[in-house]
């Protein structure tokens, strides 16, 4: 007899402790998604954000804001043709590899002209490299990947050793960080022509509309090349994103139907071994809304150890996402309180099938056959 209860009782503790793990995992599963969906886009393109430029011209091959297909400088000369611009700068971006102290990551090579709005980034210390110089920015995201990394070192790029001067703030593209380089040497670096450009960044004259300007510049190139407003680049690839975030949502989404199966299974079966309990209760005049209650807060009793798991293992998931992707988490208490509300939501709806069968015992003929 202490055999078979012995594994009754280790069978129902098995069950309860998947129900734990499995909403547990859910909610790890939804803070993580809701911590980088929060940041997602402004961390992988703070680059975008940070660039003041009002008009980005680029081949139509090329990816909006990043580049991707080189143009000629000719290019150049065509777009400052147009009424209305004030300056235009050439931009080379290149994905690439760095290396310190063998230490490898990937950086975003970014060659900026002089004069332009590169010289005017934010930066957490240093200077901007100048030209002639063999010198480079970088993120101070990519201080954070190469520890011990700072002004007057040197890295290696496409085998070319680089002194750094300077560490920008917020400048990430990709989910890697930005390394400035002056535009010849990042041609010289990357094996380029001297008049090679991914895009063009342009500034109107004062009281210029960019959208008028980026219109008109659209019609003088044709179809070869793509312009845009530094909004509609943003809008772009917000688009792209959304794309992302459906899917993650999708997936938490069957996560949170999972959960609710796995609840419902075992709070189905508790119901079915306490049918003679539930008989009796409602012989000694219980009445179906005590009854249901017992049913909700043993669900409850699952989903709050669930709950703290899973806030606990799903923060710090997310808060250690900075050490290994330049991305600024931010956490808060609606994020928490919105996992609140799902591990509740997940008790509730599996508790429903135990509840309506609790709701359904004959207290003389539980008591009889159980």
């Amino acid at each position: 007899m202490r055999a078979i209860l012995r594994a009754d009782i280790s069978r129902k503790k098995k069950r309860i402790g998947l129900s734990v793990v499995s909403i547990a995992l859910v909610i790890t599963l939804f803070l993580i998604i809701e911590a980088l969906s929060g940041s997602f886009f402004n961390s992988f393109f703070s680059h975008l954000y940070n660039t003041k430029a009002e008009v980005w011209v680029s081949p139509s091959m090329s990816f909006s804001g990043i580049g991707g297909t080189y143009t000629e400088k000719s290019l150049q000369d065509d777009v400052e043709s147009v009424d209305g611009v004030a300056s235009s700068e050439p931009v080379i971006t290149l994905p690439s590899r760095a290396r310190k102290d063998g230490i490898r990551t990937n950086v975003t090579i970014v060659g900026f002209a002089d004069g332009g709005e590169y010289e005017k980034t934010v930066m957490a210390s240093g200077r901007m490299p100048r030209r002639g110089n063999n010198e480079a920015a970088v993120d101070e995201s990519l201080v954070a990947r190469m520890p011990g990394l700072k002004t007057g070192n040197s890295v290696v790029v496409m085998g070319r050793s680089v002194k750094i001067v300077g560490v920008t703030r917020g400048h990430n593209l990709i989910a890697a960080p930005v390394m400035f380089l002056e535009i010849n040497k990042a041609r010289d670096i990357l094996d380029l022509k001297s008049t090679d450009l991914s895009y063009i960044l342009v500034q109107p004259k004062a009281g210029a509309s960019g959208a008028i300007i980026a219109r008109e510049t659209q019609k003088r190139l044709g179809r070869k090349y793509r312009v845009q407003t530094k909004d509609e680049v943003i809008a772009e690839w917000r688009r792209q994103m959304s794309y992302i975030t459906s899917v993650l949502n999708f997936v938490i989404g069957i996560s949170f139907l999972i959960g609710t199966m796995v609840i419902a299974v075992t709070i189905y079966t508790s119901v079915i071994e306490r049918v003679r309990e539930f008989g009796i209760l409602k012989a000694l005049g219980a009445t179906n809304w005590y009854v249901s209650r017992l049913v909700i807060l043993e669900g409850l009793a699952i989903a709050v150890p669930g709950l703290i798991i899973g806030c606990l293992i799903g923060a710090g998931v997310a808060l250690s996402i900075p050490l290994v992707m330049p991305m600024d988490i931010a956490m808060n208490a609606g994020m928490f309180l919105r996992a609140a509300l799902a591990s509740i939501g997940i008790s509730i709806l599996g508790s429903l099938i135990g509840l309506r069968r609790a709701a359904q015992v004959d207290p003389i003929i539980a008591i009889r056959t159980v």
